[in-house]
């Protein structure tokens, strides 16, 4: 992904962005916000690691489940 939808970048909106935050305890995090264009990039990596599985290589992918991702779920 471009430097400008980078965190700290002029379009991280669009791209990614991570915002602090408290939790309800009152501990910090750091939340992952995507605009349009993350969600893109996002949702092409799916097909990216089912292209990598047909191809015959072995891979792990841990990520937090999203809501957008759910419409692009691919089975493996």
């Amino acid at each position: 992904m471009p430097a400008k939808y980078l965190p700290g970048g002029q379009k991280a909106s669009e791209g990614i962005n991570f915002v602090s935050e408290t939790d309800e305890k009152g501990f910090p995090i750091i939340k992952v916000e995507r605009g349009d264009y993350g969600k893109k990039v996002g949702q092409s990596i799916h097909r990216v690691v089912k292209q990598l599985a047909d191809d015959g290589h072995n891979h792990i992918l841990d990520e937090k489940k999203e809501k957008y991702f759910a419409e692009t779920e691919l089975e493996v």
